[in-house]
């Protein structure tokens, strides 16, 4: 029995391809995204930790082996092995070692395909490192498969009427054709030798409308199909939209945006293979058979050669069928990582100009679309090649018919016109045929299009379809022995008991890397902890809500980001009301960020620029600010969200977010002034809370706060 071959969808999915392959040959299957979550696969790769850990969930033994060349060549290898590589220098990449014969490893590469490659050679990029794994004496295989392209069909459903309208069209316009093909026919056998005028302007003026009425049919039913791969397109797409904004956070940060969006470009490919799969399975599939019983009725001879084609045609299929589908997802993966590496180029350009690496940035765009069009111009090769094939078979065929054919003529066994008849309805033969075999190749494309957007919409959103709808207004906050880790790292919050109180000004202080942000980012639900509890009031934190959760607790980031549009716009962003302009007086003052907006010369319609490229850091913080300050939740959490203010300023600020009433506001600063003017202070140590007081209390502590305190002023 082979060895199953699983491609990669990404460049960071080497390791959870690997891992897939050699679940497959113990009968598991299971879709690379089930592995990412297992393995806890981010941007930058699956670690042999992540694969040791994927292993283990499905039950296998795992170990991990420093090995060199000699270990290969011995006869009690256990295979298969994956093996680490250094392309480049620069690059890890997993490969599956299935197969040792002699001198000669056989790999299955999850980004280039099955190849067979010397030991010497293949020990120029080995590092040494090799994983085994073995199933348990418990093992069960498990199939955890997400949705795959022929179930996407189901969206026809939807569409069922239209879809009718353009099989009825379509099979009008291949019938009129058929009609205008038996023209030649009456011309050379009855028109010509009785030179009948009449019957040359009946049947040439009939013709003519039947051209005239296949255009417009013709017309109709591209109409017709570009308007159903519009709305079917339309609503793949908004479901992609829909559901990427709803993941959780982790999604993104181990997700680069360029592979993405990519997905979402790949949308198009899966809609015009199932548009064309419609015209293919209801009108091609029956005119071949139409069309093979007239063609049998006109000559049964002819019509055995023309049979000849079917076998060529599918053995063409076959032959460029495995060629295709590797070319295919190479330029699909490649095409998304010169795209995340553009975006995140473009994201970084004022770094890369500050530091003067636009030449080596270059140097490592440039390769990647290298990378990229000779990809691309292999798919276009093979395609040609695939097409070329399929062209000398049609041709061929067609001459060998007018040869024999001629051969009849001259018999007097066939005339003239039946001949020239049957070799225009051969087109009419060839064109479904042709369309049943070019069908494959947009299959195979938009499968593999449809494998990777599926790997996106298998992933839990973080909103819950059925939970309670309770409002976490205005309670107490509360963590109990609350811990948390990112993948497998330390934890980097262990065992925290924290209490905030309705209306409380409470500080999180701490050294940078301590866990505040983290912490923040619990109590708004970007992630889960791993152990313990957050509560509001009496409700636990999966109890309610996401969307209600951040309706009620606003979580301000030191870098906010700003959308193109005006002030106001970026003011009103997120809030659920309409506020007067009093309201938004005095959240602009209470920001410090009136005497900026009455400088402008259009005020609160003044234009930002994307990501508010047109303002200062500390204009942006107090912008935020005041966009946090205009919401109707009752608890915001700063997070350094004025650490771009003057000194001047952000006194003013933070004298001014004191007197608020009514509102619970949790300040992360370095600033410990902030924290002296705190109902309550909180000191973080490495992931640990470790003092809890007021300023004057931690003070009296002789702590890790006064030392913070004293080293600060």
């Amino acid at each position: 029995m082979g060895f199953s071959y699983i491609p990669q969808l990404d460049e960071s999915d080497c390791g959870v391809a690997c891992l897939a392959m050699i679940l497959k040959k113990y009968r598991s299957l299971v879709s690379l995204q089930k592995l990412r979550e297992v393995s806890e696969t981010d941007s930058s790769g699956t670690s042999a930790y992540g694969l040791k850990r994927g292993f283990e969930h499905y039950g296998f033994d795992f170990q991990a082996l420093q090995a060199n060349s000699d270990y290969l060549l011995q006869s009690n290898v256990q295979l298969p092995l994956i093996a680490h590589l250094m392309i480049d220098e620069d690059y890890t990449h997993y490969v599956v070692i299935y197969r040792i014969k002699g001198h000669q490893l056989y790999i299955a590469d999850p980004g280039k395909g099955k190849s067979k490659i010397s030991i010497d050679e293949f020990c120029q990029s080995w590092t040494g490192i090799l994983l085994t794994a073995q199933p348990t004496p418990e093992y069960q295989p498990v199939k955890q498969l997400g949705t795959n392209l022929f179930k996407m069909t189901k969206m026809l459903k939807s569409f069922k009427g239209l879809v009718a309208i353009i099989i009825l069209v379509t099979l009008i316009t291949t019938i009129l054709g058929l009609l205008s093909s038996f023209y030649f026919q009456v011309l050379l056998d009855s028109i010509l030798p009785q030179k009948s005028l009449n019957l040359l302007t009946i049947t040439s003026i009939g013709l003519l409308t039947l051209y005239v009425v296949r255009s417009l049919t013709d017309f109709s039913s591209n109409i017709l199909l570009a308007r159903l791969g519009q709305q079917m397109g339309l609503g793949l797409m908004r479901h992609y939209i829909r559901h990427v904004l709803k993941l959780p956070m982790s999604f993104f940060e181990t997700r680069k945006t360029g592979e993405i969006f990519t997905r979402f470009v790949d949308a198009s490919k899966i809609i015009d293979a199932i548009a064309s799969a419609v015209l293919t399975i209801f009108i091609d599939v029956s005119m071949l058979l139409v069309i093979s019983v007239i063609l049998s009725l006109k000559n049964r001879v002819l019509f055995l050669i023309t049979l000849i084609v079917v076998p060529l045609y599918c053995g063409t299929m076959l032959a460029f069928y495995q060629i295709l589908n590797r070319v295919n997802r190479n330029e699909m993966a490649s095409g998304a990582r010169f795209n995340a590496n553009f975006i995140e180029s473009l994201k970084g350009i004022e770094t890369v100009k500050a530091y003067g690496e636009e030449p080596r940035i270059f140097v490592k765009l440039n390769h990647y679309l290298t990378d990229l069009l000779k990809k691309s111009y292999r798919v276009s090769v093979i395609s040609q090649l695939h097409e070329a094939c399929k062209q000398v078979i049609q041709f061929g065929c067609s001459g060998i018919l007018l040869w024999i054919g001629a051969k009849y003529v001259i018999n007097g066994q066939l005339s003239i016109g039946q001949l020239i008849t049957y070799n225009a309805l051969l087109g009419f033969y060839m064109g479904p045929l042709e369309n049943i075999v070019t069908l494959q190749t947009k299959v195979q494309t938009a499968k593999i299009a449809a494998d990777r957007l599926n790997e996106v919409l298998e992933i839990n959103p973080e909103l819950p379809i059925q939970s309670k709808t309770v409002k976490p207004t205005g309670q107490t906050i509360r963590m109990e022995k609350v811990s948390f880790s990112y993948k497998f790292d330390e934890p980097t919050l262990m065992n925290i008991n924290l209490t905030v109180q309705p209306g409380e000004k409470v500080a999180l202080v701490g050294a940078s890397g301590s866990g505040k942000s983290t912490l923040a980012k619990l109590l708004v639900k970007f992630y889960e902890p791993d152990s313990g509890t957050i509560c509001y009031g009496n409700h636990k934190l999966d109890d309610l809500q996401t969307d209600e959760i951040r309706s009620q607790i606003t979580y301000v980031p030191q870098e906010s980001f700003f959308f193109s549009g005006s002030i106001l716009d970026n003011l009103l962003f997120g809030v659920s009301h309409t506020p007067n302009d009093e309201e938004l007086f005095s959240v602009c003052h209470l920001a410090g960020l009136d005497e900026f907006i009455d400088s402008q010369p259009l005020g609160l319609q003044s234009i930002l620029e994307e990501k508010g490229s047109n303002l200062s850091g500390g204009q942006k913080q107090r912008l935020a600010l005041a966009r946090a300050l205009l919401q109707d939740s009752k608890t915001i959490i700063l997070d350094e969200a004025t650490s771009g203010l003057d000194v001047l300023t952000e006194k003013q600020v933070i004298r001014n977010l004191m007197q608020i009433t009514g509102r619970t506001i949790i300040f992360i600063a370095h600033h410990l002034k902030i924290a002296q003017q705190c109902d309550s202070v909180y000191v973080m140590n490495h992931g640990q809370l470790i003092e809890h007081g007021s300023h004057d209390v931690l003070m009296a502590q002789a702590g890790l706060y006064e030392k913070l305190w004293i080293a600060t002023y």
